[in-house]
């Protein structure tokens, strides 16, 4: 790669969408997470394997970790979450646990982290409009009880119920209400100072590093004087 090429590399990864990394015990339900944040947000997600570690940094080019969690926290668990990389935790199936919010919060004390219970089959559900009279039939066909789950499904005929005339765009944006999704979003705006900080030193480095060869030096220094340290 040239000088030229790889300044604009350089440039580009800190001007780049966000791109987050989805990582947890296998059977948790990272995918099936990775796969709501991409529908409700638009997120580039890389699903990572439990065996890896970050200590620093994120895998890849990602930015952020979400770290999903089962029932209860593991030592994997505990591990990740000492990462002095951006992180958040997501307890995921929150739909099929008794208590789901007492349960995350039983985490947060193993962890030492905020925990987010999120129902993933919920946050990224679609309701069409054959959706809803099958939704509301004596017995709802099995294809609905796999896209919404059994807690879904009761969910969704319970508002029916009590809205008779509701849409299903409305019905689909009350089980996302309903999801936890939400207050994923209003993490990952938390940490979107931390993300940028890192994105500042990496592009800092890259630009002392480019500054050293002489083809580049001039535009790498005229760029490091508008970048933050």
């Amino acid at each position: 790669m040239g000088d030229s090429q790889a300044f604009r590399e350089a440039q580009r990864r800190r001007l780049a969408p966000l791109a987050v990394a989805v990582g947890g015990h296998r059977g948790v339900g990272s995918s099936t997470v990775a796969a709501a944040l991409r529908a409700r947000f638009r997120l580039s997600c890389t699903v990572v394997g439990d065996a890896e570690s970050f200590d620093v940094d994120p895998p890849g080019e990602a930015d952020l970790l979400v770290r999903v969690i089962g029932a209860a926290p593991r030592r994997c668990d505990v591990r990740a979450c000492a990462t002095a990389a951006p992180l958040i935790v997501v307890a995921g199936k929150a739909d099929v646990r008794d208590d789901a919010r007492a349960a995350a919060f039983a985490a947060e004390g193993a962890l030492g982290r905020q925990v987010l219970p999120v129902s993933a089959l919920l946050a990224s559900a679609t309701v069409g409009p054959t959706d809803l009279d099958a939704l509301l039939a004596r017995e709802p066909a099995d294809d609905l009880v796999r896209r919404y789950g059994l807690y879904g499904v009761g969910l969704a005929r319970a508002r029916l119920a009590a809205e008779p005339g509701m849409t299903a765009d409305a019905l689909a944006a009350s089980l996302h209400a309903a999801s936890g999704i939400d207050a994923v979003a209003v993490a990952i705006r938390a940490a979107s100072t931390a993300v940028a900080r890192r994105r500042d030193a990496r592009l800092c480095t890259d630009l002392r590093l480019l500054a050293a060869r002489d083809s580049s030096r001039d535009e790498s220094e005229h760029a490091l004087v508008g970048a933050r340290p």
